[in-house]
């Protein structure tokens, strides 16, 4: 990622850049310190690791916490992961200089699984055409554009399907905006 972004700010070419992380998708296994963090937190959620994993081996399948519905442990870890990776991609894009010109978006896919999550008050969860299976964030940020702490709580149409048609990234930015402004 660093040596695209470089190159890219080096011969001044506009640039896409796609990052699907897997993180959060079962198995779940972040990472042991931040896992106990987050075990260590008031209210975080329990379970008892799985029948096969009887001596509660982190690095197996289903250990201790892994089922818990609310505050689990296990993702809070890697959604923790994930936020220091777009952080580290921030980061690079500052030192480059290339912030200003850029527009991050972070979306997800589907709504939260069944086994580790609950989505309450949603109805509900992955794979199920109910609200808690598809109603997904999205997150956009454009230097100067997108105000602080703005948040639209109506939903909105499958935001992933409707900007990728766009090749344009103007055109995108000024449909963002819009959405911002409502």
């Amino acid at each position: 990622m660093k040596r695209l972004l470089t190159l890219s700010r080096e011969i001044r070419i506009s640039h896409f850049f796609y990052l699907s992380h897997y993180a959060v998708h079962t198995m779940l296994h972040g990472k042991k310190a931040l896992v106990e963090k987050y075990r260590n937190k008031p209210g975080a959620g329990k379970s008892n690791p799985s029948d096969n994993n009887p001596e509660d081996d982190f690095y197996k399948k289903w250990p201790r916490d892994y089922f818990s519905k609310q505050n689990n442990p296990h993702l809070a870890a890697q959604l923790e992961t994930i936020d220091e990776g777009v952080g580290m991609i921030r980061e690079q894009l500052e030192k480059l200089g290339l912030s200003e010109d850029t527009l991050i978006i972070f979306t997800s896919d589907n709504g939260g699984e069944l086994r580790v999550t609950d989505n309450a008050p949603l109805r509900g969860v992955k794979s199920e055409l109910y609200e808690g299976g598809i109603r997904e964030p999205f997150l956009a940020f454009i230097p100067g554009v997108t105000p602080s702490n703005k948040v639209i709580d109506t939903p909105q149409q499958r935001i992933m399907i409707s900007i990728q048609p766009y090749v344009n990234l103007q055109v995108l930015i000024k449909k963002i905006t819009r959405m911002l402004m409502v």
